[in-house]
Formats: structure tokens, sequence, C-alpha cells
């Protein structure tokens, strides 16, 4: 699956690890002296680190996990990476051509639609997943928001289906590395790392 031109990470993470997630911003002190120094942030959002744990039942999916971590170069290539948990639950299903999503109040229209901040969703239909952009969001009720999508969803949509958040992100290391378990399966520590200030600005809707 592609999505605005990036390919989108599908294959789920084990269930037996909790994903690691560190979140860092980057800024230095300016100022000789101390009572002058102020500190100044690099960047205006935080970025995060992402690392999860995936399984291979054999050796084929190794050989894809690997061929896909060759085809980004490493740590070079962009791809999309969804949470892999429920962040966003509608109160109310959504029928196929709709473009407003009402979703469980989780204060999205303050914490998520902050200025500059990407809002990528990869929403669980039933024939397929879909990834769309969030243009606008509104409090309805102390209950109930909604959110505007594009493009409108193809299909119908229950409350029910799972709605993860998009990072675009990049592989943060250089080698994979896979522990032998029974059998022929195995698993293996990913980090990926988002690249926030690198989303294009016309995928930033104000």
């Amino acid at each position: 699956m592609t999505y605005l031109d990036y390919d989108v990470w599908l294959t789920r993470p084990t269930r037996r690890k909790t994903p690691s997630i560190t979140i860092t911003s980057d800024n230095e002190m300016l100022g000789k002296l101390y009572s002058q120094q102020r500190r100044v942030f690099l960047y205006n959002l935080p970025i995060s680190e992402y690392v999860f744990e995936f399984f291979q039942y054999d050796q084929s999916e190794r050989q894809t996990l690997l061929a896909f971590f060759d085809s980004m170069k490493g740590r070079y290539g962009k791809f999309w990476l969804p949470s892999f948990k429920q962040d966003v639950s509608l109160t109310q299903a959504s029928g196929g051509g709709e473009e407003i999503l009402y979703i469980q109040n989780i204060n999205f229209t303050y914490i998520y639609y902050g200025d500059g901040y990407p809002k990528h969703l990869l929403i669980r239909l039933p024939s397929s997943d879909f990834g769309c952009v969030v243009y606008g969001s509104d409090i309805v009720d102390a209950d109930t928001e909604e959110l505007y999508i594009s493009p409108v969803l193809p299909e119908a949509l229950a409350t029910t289906k799972e709605i993860n958040f998009l990072s675009l992100v990049r592989f943060n290391q250089d080698e994979l590395l896979f522990t032998q378990l029974e059998g022929n399966s195995s698993t293996c520590n990913i980090k990926f790392l988002e690249v926030i200030n690198e989303y294009p600005e016309e995928w930033i809707p104000i």
C-alpha cells in the first residue's frame, strides 16, 4: 500500500513486548553570560523514535523484511508507520462518500490540530486500508468531536473499525538483527525515527 507517494508499513508488531516511544526536542543555550542565556529550540515540534518488535515465521518473512529495509537504503528512505493502536474511536458509523468522522472527544482539536502538526490517519476499512488527512476539526459537545478528512471515505465505516495515526518515518538503524526462536522463526527489534520536519507543506493543511 502507498499513501501520498510513500509506502505504508503494514506488518503488525508483536504484542508480547510493549513498544518503546522516545520523544526529544533538540535545543541549544545561546549567550555568553549566564544572565543573558536563553534556550532556543532547533525545531518547532518534538521528534519521536518508535521501537517495535516484529515476529518472522520463517526465512521467507525475514527475506521480505530485509528486502524492504534494503529498498529504503537503510536510514535514507522514508515511509509511513501506523501507530498500531486505536487512536481515534468513532461515536457513530460513517457512510461511503462522507468526509466527516464523529469521534469520541480526545481534545483532538486542541492537542493534535496545532499549528504545523501533520494530521494523517490510517483507517482499517472492511475491504482495505485507507489513508487520509484531517484538514479540520470541531468540538460538537463534551463527548464528541468531528474530523473533516480528505479524500472522502470510499466505503462505509463501522464504529468498531481501527483508526491509527500515521507518521512519516525512516529506519533509525544501519542493520537488522534477528533473534532465533524455536524452529525457523525469529524476532527483530526495529527503530523508526519520525521525520516531522520533512513533511511537505502541502500535506499540512491549516
